[in-house]
């Protein structure tokens, strides 16, 4: 017998703790969060074969009310964090995790390589220019958003 949960519950519980309702793609889920959700415009990086690691890059824009970037996934990926690229006390890069990003009300956020950027690491697959992959990016206010993302080969 499966296993579910009343969706009154779920907004019960989200009221009570403060938490954000989950917008998705998913029916039968609200998708109130999801309209107001940041317009995300990414793209990874491809890589030379054998590579570890991948960036993903391009712009998240507000949609009328601020929201916050706190975590990012992709299918055949270990691992999706936000970095930050620093420069060092001799002028060399330094790389930051960060454990979220800010997205102003209306305003932009651009990652590129010498600034923030989503690091892809445990590769269980390759990335070729010309594919489409997923990959879900949860908010602190329209919770989970599914993208679509084109790899490209970097200029």
């Amino acid at each position: 017998m499966p296993f579910r949960i009343a969706p009154w519950l779920v907004v019960a519980c989200a009221t009570a703790t403060g938490l954000p309702l989950v917008a998705s793609a998913n029916p039968g889920v609200s998708r109130a969060n999801l309209a107001m959700a940041p317009v995300v415009s990414l793209w990874i990086a491809e890589a030379p074969p054998g590579s570890e690691v991948l960036a993903a890059y391009g712009r998240l824009e507000g949609r009328g009310r601020p929201d916050t970037l706190l975590a990012a996934a992709v299918d055949g990926v270990g691992d999706v964090r936000l970095h930050a690229m620093t420069r060092g006390p001799g002028g060399g890069g330094l790389m930051q995790p960060l454990a979220s990003l800010a997205v102003p009300a209306r305003g932009t956020v651009n990652l590129r390589p010498d600034g923030v950027h989503l690091m892809l690491t445990g590769l269980g697959r390759r990335f070729v220019a010309g594919q489409t992959v997923r990959m879900r990016l949860t908010f602190a206010r329209a919770g989970l958003v599914n993208v679509k993302v084109s790899v490209r080969r970097r200029n």
